[in-house]
């Protein structure tokens, strides 16, 4: 439940440790993209009992430009979230009569997910929202002040427009300061979300994976 709570999903379904008398999985691949996996499994081999993992991801340049999709928590009821969690008869759910940790644990986390699902549903974030999120510090104030700027500028009064512009420049790094100390600060002991923020500030964008096309044996002709 901690790595799905960061969204983190296994590849693996199959045993990974083999034995004469036992079988069991307990090496996996977690990822934060399963649209992206396109072929995962374990390598079969008789150095060890415990088989090799691997996890294929399409391409990021391959993918098509489509819209995010995030949990919509406008109309989230933390009262009502937990009223239905206090409904589920969990002794039912976890249970029914099995020793199974996977179907039990698959029970769970389907009930759960139902009424997370429920509460809080996806919904496809637009390219506005998007644009929003890569500049969290800007209020709505400070959006709407923009605006009036831009109207400013095409109505040709520039003196009107140089004052706009500056005031909003200020206003938008003391904002812009605000924000991250107090990002920083509520993220102290966070080092993931530490260096979203400092890859933020610094305007470093992730780098994009080639696709590999063909594997070539070294001294030989054959792919």
């Amino acid at each position: 439940m901690t790595l799905q709570s960061c969204y983190l999903i296994p590849t693996i379904d199959k045993p990974t440790r083999v034995r004469n008398s036992s079988a069991t999985l307990i090496d996996n691949i977690f990822v934060n993209i399963p649209e992206q996996v396109l072929v995962r499994g374990n390598i079969l081999s008789n150095i060890s009992d415990h088989f090799s993992q691997f996890c294929i991801l399409s391409s990021i340049v391959d993918q098509p430009k489509e819209n995010r999709k995030v949990r919509d928590f406008s109309n989230f009821s933390s009262s009502s979230f937990i009223g239905d969690l206090i409904q589920v008869d969990w002794d039912e759910t976890i249970v029914r009569g099995t020793d199974d940790i996977n179907k039990i644990f698959s029970s769970f986390y389907n009930t759960l997910n139902k009424i997370v699902n429920k509460h809080a549903p996806f919904k496809t974030m637009s390219k506005r929202r998007k644009k929003k999120l890569s500049k969290p510090w800007k209020t709505k104030g400070i959006r709407t002040s923009i605006k009036i700027k831009n109207r400013l500028y095409l109505s040709g009064d520039h003196a009107q427009y140089k004052h706009c512009r500056n005031t909003i420049s200020k206003l938008t790094r003391i904002r812009k300061k605000q924000y991250y100390s107090h990002f920083f600060t509520n993220y102290l002991k966070n080092m993931q979300k530490t260096w979203e923020g400092m890859n933020t500030l610094l305007n470093r964008k992730k780098k994009t994976s080639m696709k590999i096309n063909c594997l070539k044996q070294p001294n030989s002709n054959n792919t």
